[in-house]
């Protein structure tokens, strides 16, 4: 499955920031994990 969340960020905020912190929830999110198929997430990062 993939998954392609838009995250709005403030003019300022640290764009690679918002992008780590992403990928480090979907790596610890008990619902993708305990899937029996792979949960792919492409988030587009915005202001």
């Amino acid at each position: 499955m993939l998954l392609r969340p838009q995250v709005q960020v403030r003019p300022g905020d640290d764009l690679d920031l918002a992008e780590r912190l992403h990928t480090e929830a979907h790596a610890r999110c008990f619902i993708a994990n305990s899937l029996n198929f792979q949960v792919e997430c492409v988030p587009t990062t915005g202001l």
